[in-house]
């Protein structure tokens, strides 16, 4: 379901009169003591893999979604226009500690691109940033076409053509832990949805998908 507000807390925590610094610091504080309750409950509860796993994937979005409120103050614009995917472990709530955060930012056009990366580079800092109360995830964006060598940010039909024409089977299987994270909510979503109908067509054949993926293995 589409999340709530960022969490109310924290934004009542970290107010926009407050400096980032500080609003860094409270972030990872309450991250903290969130992930040291999480931790006691894995060492003495009794309950399945499953759901420490969801339990923590659910804290880890939290955070997440309360430091873009925090970048969205800073660079004084909303995420509309952006949406913020998730993939990897993130994607199928399967986060657990120590995990890297695999995220894609996606723009709805070429306008939304620029100040879309202001607030993507702002949204990175404020997670990843080191500071003296520690950070909080290692995001890795590398997942996006071209890796490291491509756009930080991509516009949604952009992403689509590359996966109709140039995307490899493995980017296919990648692709399919894909969910809307944060931002722009509907355009994330009808990404999604678009992007699972289009992988669906473009590796229907089982065989040669079996075969490039034993091949990438090898």
């Amino acid at each position: 379901p589409e999340p709530g507000p960022a969490q109310a807390v924290l934004k009542g925590l970290a107010g926009p009169k407050t400096p980032l610094s500080q609003r860094m610091a409270i972030l990872r504080r309450y991250f903290r003591d969130r992930l040291f309750s999480w931790g006691v409950r894995e060492l003495c509860g009794n309950r399945s893999l499953e759901t420490g796993l969801g339990e923590f994937t659910a804290l880890a979005e939290d955070i997440l979604r309360a430091g873009l409120s925090i970048a969205e103050q800073e660079v004084k614009r909303t995420g509309q226009g952006l949406a913020v995917v998730a993939l990897g472990r993130l994607g199928t709530g399967e986060l657990d500690l120590g995990s890297d955060v695999d995220l894609i930012f996606i723009a709805a056009d070429r306008d939304a691109l620029g100040p879309a990366r202001a607030l993507v580079e702002k949204f990175l800092h404020v997670i990843s940033g080191y500071t003296r109360d520690g950070t909080l995830f290692p995001v890795d964006t590398r997942l996006r076409p071209r890796g490291s060598e491509g756009e930080l940010v991509q516009t949604a039909e952009g992403m689509l053509d590359y996966f109709r024409t140039a995307a490899e089977v493995w980017e296919g299987v990648t692709y399919l832990k894909a969910r809307p994270l944060g931002g722009d909510w509907k355009l994330g979503q009808d990404w999604c949805t678009e992007l699972n109908s289009l992988l669906g067509e473009r590796f229907s054949e089982w065989e040669a998908v079996r075969s490039a993926l034993r091949q990438m293995r090898q």
